[in-house]
């Protein structure tokens, strides 16, 4: 075989088999192709953004149970999206970053169907969004934070947002024998600074919630305990396990 003919052969796998090498997993990839195709057909923005997580949902079975590409991060190529998974050494398994439910909430931001994809993304968010120095809450918060999400009053981000608070103000009251303090290393002075703010914006967001209906019976209990300054050891929205 001639050198422009293996050119071409070599082309032409690339082409069709960006990001297998030539394989693909069975079945998976077929189906996030056709719902995605269902997406770029579609001039609804909500119908859209349906089609992205419904395809979001099936790209997350794609992940393996071995490392690829380089460094352990591999990627899809599907159409114009790009689809990343990370090994975890940790899980022994590659984690899908969710890179769908992202675009969703960058494109739609403040819209109710990006707090749909975003209400996804948001509580798996350590293996894709998170980041090793920042503590996630914050991540969290400097999402919900802005006007837009704000201003959607969306129940399920004031939930979040609620918890993320006070996530930080019971960071702030951990013990010496705290297992994020013993194992983890965790030191609750580094949360002290803002964490009485914080506690007030938590008790805000469920006296929120409980107004409109959006309320549990756990979420009455850990309100009653932060506004009698009691720790609930809420570790929701802190990564540590890896």
């Amino acid at each position: 075989m001639n050198l422009q003919r293996l050119f071409v052969l070599s082309f032409l796998l690339f082409l069709f088999f960006p990001a297998y090498g030539g394989v693909e997993p069975p079945g998976g990839i077929a189906k996030v192709r056709a719902i995605l195709d269902k997406a770029a057909h579609t001039g609804d923005p909500a119908r859209w953004a349906k089609y992205l997580i419904e395809a979001d949902a099936e790209a997350e079975k794609l992940a393996r149970d071995e490392a690829g590409g380089c460094c352990g991060l591999r990627c899809v190529r599907i159409g114009s999206f790009t689809l990343w998974y990370r090994f975890n050494e940790i899980e022994g398994r590659e984690n899908y970053q969710h890179d769908l439910l992202q675009t969703i909430a960058q494109v739609h931001e403040g819209t109710p169907y990006g707090a749909d994809a975003l209400a996804l993304l948001l509580p798996g968010g350590c293996r894709t969004i998170g980041s090793a120095w920042v503590p996630y809450f914050r991540t969290v918060l400097g999402i919900l934070e802005t006007k837009k999400w704000q201003d959607l009053h969306d129940f399920r981000l004031t939930r979040i947002r609620a918890e993320a608070y006070e996530t930080w103000w019971s960071l702030s009251k951990m013990t010496a024998g705290d297992a994020l303090v013993t194992d983890w290393q965790l030191d609750p002075v580094d949360f002290l600074e803002g964490a009485d703010l914080a506690r007030k914006r938590a008790i805000e967001g469920y006296q929120t919630l409980i107004k409109t209906g959006h309320s549990n019976p756990d979420l009455q209990e850990r309100l009653k305990k932060i506004v009698a300054g009691q720790d609930t050891q809420m570790r929701s929205w802190v990564c540590y396990e890896d």
